[in-house]
């Protein structure tokens, strides 16, 4: 009996047997696990490091080339490409299609690792990530201050606002944009170290040496015991104006004599400041390894971005 005459013979079993297929796709649609932006990660890994006030050639040099040949031998390695900005390296590292990418991460961790000492004292420790589409935010919301100053707003932000965002479910990062952070500025005459003989490099070893705090041991008797500890850390602007530089004789040479402390802020990120006035943005991320958002001087027009490509060794 052919599918035709059974379906005009016995309408009924059809009519049974499509219920039956109808039903199970419902019922396995409704079990179906979907997701609006899948867990999904391209086999790239990005190397971010920053080396301030370094031209594009040097940064090329002295940073991109090193890691170049360092990471280049990491297997099933396809391609390495390189970006040499002013003050920043980027290297990308392509691997080839079903490599598991945390392996991966782990050998180009300890490629970097043994790479570091060879970069320049001046440049940041490279900054390892993957690059993962959940790791985008999935938040993104902004606040301004109308009575209160940046610096005020600031903090309430920080140690409010924020720490309550950091607890609500689901939540595996919030990065704030903008803002004003607070930053204690020593502008150094430079006519007047010539005048005391000083530098800038003595200057810093002495404010470096004195803003300390550490504990040099304990104290018992019979009754009790106390902890001992050496609080070097300044306190107000005074303090630090006051700090001996130099001294012969009756003779005292003062930070203050010779530089001008002000109690300032950071600087901005041209493009932050232009979007966001007297306020901050923050941005929400889902559970997902986040990937470095970092402040970088970006290159003026005009400047160069050295980029290479180059395929691994063997």
């Amino acid at each position: 009996m052919t599918l035709t005459e059974l379906s005009i013979k016995r309408p009924s079993f059809i009519i049974v047997i499509f219920i039956i297929l109808i039903g199970g796709g419902l019922i396995s649609y409704n079990q179906l696990s979907y997701e609006l932006m899948p867990d999904f990660s391209p086999p790239v890994l990005t190397v971010t490091t920053t080396y301030p006030g370094a031209s594009p050639a040097t940064v090329e040099s002295q940073v991109s080339k090193p890691l170049e040949d360092g990471l280049s031998g990491i297997e099933n390695l396809d391609e390495v490409t390189s970006f040499s900005l002013e003050n920043a390296s980027v290297v990308l590292l392509e691997f080839k299609n079903g490599v598991d990418i945390n392996e991966a991460l782990q050998d180009a961790q300890r490629k970097i690792n043994a790479i570091e000492n060879n970069l320049p004292d001046n440049a940041s420790k490279p900054v390892l990530a993957k690059i993962e589409p959940n790791a985008s935010p999935v938040i993104q919301a902004s606040a301004v201050a109308t009575n209160m100053d940046n610096r005020s707003f600031m903090t309430l932000l920080n140690e409010q606002v924020l720490p309550q965002i950091k607890q609500v479910k689901g939540v595996a990062e919030v990065q704030v944009i903008g803002g004003e952070k607070r930053e204690i500025r020593v502008n150094v005459d430079k006519e007047k170290l010539k005048l005391y003989g000083l530098s800038l490099a003595s200057i810093n070893q002495a404010i470096a040496a004195a803003n300390v705090e550490f504990p040099t041991g304990k104290v018992k008797n019979t009754g009790e015991q106390m902890t001992v500890r050496l609080s070097g850390k300044f306190q107000s602007i005074a303090q630090l104006k006051d700090l001996v530089l130099s001294s012969s004789g009756t003779s005292v040479v003062k930070l203050g004599d010779v530089a001008d402390v002000a109690d300032n802020t950071e600087d901005r990120c041209p493009y932050v400041v232009s979007m966001v006035w007297k306020g901050l943005a923050s941005e929400s991320k889902s559970k997902a390894m986040p990937m470095p958002l970092k402040c970088l001087n970006l290159p003026k027009r005009g400047s160069r971005i050295w980029k290479k490509n180059s395929k691994p060794k063997g």
